[in-house]
């Protein structure tokens, strides 16, 4: 309560919240609130012999690694709230009535390049005060690869500690830099000889299949397949 009311006070971008003191009672004095949101615990080990439908799957251990991604690929035919809730409803089948409390979403999402002090929002701890975010006006333009290596070095080491800043900076930085050197391939054929701009425009017209052959592709994008393969190049040029 204390830390809501000095961020009221002194934080120009917590002013207008409101404060639930219901909420505030139902927390612990001193603890997680880990037991108070929804869970779901899969007990089945990595590589165990029964697969999920009871049967042998020896794909389990080979498949162990690869089947963890960092972004859940869901399937295209299902919404996203139909498709988790398929999952869960598959893996807790003895339990009755499962729900799913969605947070609140907002009709307009958060622009990140030009809203300001969304990033102060997030993480009222490492912006005490509101101030130094990302998109707050300047006389000189900050570059945002710059601003994150700042922080990272800051003086007190905060923004370094912090277990969730330094993946949200490179996750950002990755993202808008796929944003901003992500090209466009169309595989083409060479029998054919090279298309124009002109005639690719007038086959997207007739033909409706000529999407699947657009790729994005960055082989400035650090860690991507394209990368690699403009690195191997260079490499083999080297040594020829």
């Amino acid at each position: 309560m204390r830390a809501l009311q000095w961020l009221k006070v002194n934080n120009k971008l917590y002013r207008e919240i409101d404060i639930d003191d219901e909420i505030l009672q139902s927390l612990p004095e001193d603890g997680s609130i880990t037991e108070k949101l929804p869970q779901y615990t899969d007990d089945r080990t990595p590589g165990s012999e029964e697969g999920p439908n009871g049967e042998d799957d020896d794909e389990n251990e080979e498949n162990a690694f690869n089947s963890q991604t960092f972004v859940p690929s869901l399937l295209n035919r299902l919404s996203e709230n139909i498709a988790i809730n398929e999952i869960l409803n598959r893996a807790n089948h003895n339990q009755e009535n499962l729900k799913i409390d969605w947070p609140h979403n907002e009709i307009s999402p958060v622009d990140e390049f030009n809203t300001p002090g969304y990033i102060a929002r997030a993480f009222p701890t490492l912006y005490p005060w509101g101030i130094a975010d990302l998109n707050e006006p300047r006389e000189k333009e900050i570059k945002a690869a710059e601003y994150f290596k700042h922080l990272l070095v800051y003086k007190d080491g905060r923004f370094a500690r912090h277990r969730r800043w330094r993946y949200f900076a490179l996750n950002s930085l990755m993202r808008w830099r796929a944003l901003s050197e992500g090209r466009v391939f169309v595989k083409q054929n060479l029998e054919k000889g090279q298309l124009t701009v002109s005639e690719l425009l007038d086959l997207m017209k007739d033909d409706a299949h000529i999407v699947d052959k657009i790729l994005r592709y960055g082989e400035g994008l650090r860690g991507t397949r394209q990368y690699w393969m403009r690195r191997r190049a260079e490499l083999l040029d080297l040594v020829k």
